[in-house]
């Protein structure tokens, strides 16, 4: 544990110094302030000697009035336009939780080897590689606002090269599929199940549907809103869609349009189409606990699991003995009927895709119809489903290769 001390010289003027032991060795660093005293004091205790010496050396000849990051980055989040309440109350979420051993460390003091060991630290433990990129993303736009306003020289976040993993696998369901799930889906929640499936719309959008936004006469229906968190515990509220090209009207089919119909009956335009039983907006954990979850489990021949219930009071009869305790009749899939898949509710999103593909719809029409910001990532994650396009492909270098191996001598 390093100590300080305060020392007032013969000529009056204050200094600080700390003591710390370096081997075998105690040794002693002198500031003129008691903050550059005190930040030296923490980097000895909480990062090492070793490392705490690399940052006085690396600030050496600067003011040293430079904010720590977690002040930094506050700054940073309160400057930012143009984000909703929730995206800010995420990155105070990273500031608080995720900054590991740079929270000690004052801005101008972080080096790309600081965040290099960062970086690892967090793939040590397993993390996924987009929540790392994610969480250095906001790093590194923090300290390119640092540099805009010369704080420090260059960004240490550029040229980091960051881990990857495997993306989980996307599930799709064939129609058959589809409708063999839907058999073990409530009753009250298989409009919007087939919906989602029907219409790709994201889990937030199909639940911010409202009935205005439906038209029956041409088919269509408009993505003009979806849920948004606002950062306070689960409370959403509803905003625009993810991104611009979000912002959509996309045709359905007319079993679509006969589900949307029933779901408008007596509603004001207004309304929500999707509700839960109460009629409150679905939220999408209470959607997979009550609906989601314990249809895959038994459209793969388990019982769901129970999460918590308490116990149902046990009724009794008039004469005081217990009533008879009627047993769920849930349907179970057999061991022939299995689906063998357990999708996510987001792969109904990816299933969508995979009919239109499959038949031959054109990828910019997919892309439109999803919303998708880039064409690129519509390519990246649905063009080896075109089998069609592949075999035209292979044709193409047939009748090229026809003309090509006759040339070649035996």
């Amino acid at each position: 544990m390093a100590s300080m001390r305060h020392r007032v010289r013969a000529d009056g003027k204050a200094s600080w110094q700390v003591l710390y032991r370096y081997g075998d060795k105690q040794r002693s660093e002198t500031f003129w302030t008691e903050r550059e005293a005190r930040d030296f004091r923490s980097w000895c205790d909480d990062l090492g000697v070793e490392q705490a010496l690399e940052i006085l050396a690396a600030r050496e000849g600067k003011s040293g009035s430079a904010p720590l990051l977690p002040e930094w980055c506050e700054r940073y989040i309160e400057q930012l336009t143009g984000v909703s309440e929730g995206t800010r109350a995420r990155y105070r979420a990273h500031v608080a939780n995720d900054l590991g051993m740079l929270a000690k460390l004052p801005v101008d003091a972080i080096s790309h080897e600081s965040i290099a060991h960062w970086v690892n630290a967090q793939a040590a433990t397993g993390l996924s590689g987009k929540t790392i990129a994610n969480r250095h993303g906001f790093l590194s736009g923090a300290l390119r606002q640092a540099v805009r306003q010369k704080i420090i020289d260059s960004n240490p976040c550029e040229g980091t090269r960051l881990p990857k993993t495997e993306r989980r696998e996307m599930t799709f369901l064939t129609p058959v599929e589809m409708a063999q799930l839907l058999e073990y889906v409530r009753p009250d929640a298989q409009g919007l199940v087939l919906t989602l499936a029907a219409t790709g719309l994201r889990w937030g959008e199909a639940t911010a549907l409202q009935v205005r936004d439906v038209d029956l006469e041409y088919r269509t229906v408009t993505v003009s809103r979806a849920w948004k968190w606002t950062g306070r515990n689960t409370e959403m509220k509803l905003g625009a869609p993810k991104t611009k090209k979000s912002l959509r009207t996309i045709s359905i089919p007319p079993q679509v349009a006969a589900i949307l119909h029933d779901a408008s009956a007596g509603k004001s335009p207004t309304d929500l189409l999707f509700t839960n039983p109460k009629g409150d907006p679905w939220r999408e954990p209470a959607f997979h606990s009550a609906v989601w979850g314990p249809a895959v489990a038994r459209a793969n021949g388990q019982q769901p699991r129970r999460h918590n219930r308490r116990p149902a009071p046990v009724r009794m009869k008039k004469d005081g003995t217990p009533a008879r305790v009627r047993t769920s009749t849930a349907k179970i899939a057999r061991p022939g009927d299995l689906l063998g898949k357990r999708p996510r509710i987001h792969d109904l999103r990816h299933t969508c895709a995979s009919w239109m593909v499959r038949e031959g719809t054109p990828l910019m029409v997919v892309q439109y119809h999803l919303g998708h910001e880039s064409i690129t990532t519509t390519i990246d994650r649905y063009s080896h489903l075109e089998p069609a396009q592949m075999r035209a492909a292979a044709g193409a270098l047939e009748a090229a290769l026809n003309i090509t191996l006759p040339q070649i001598e035996p």
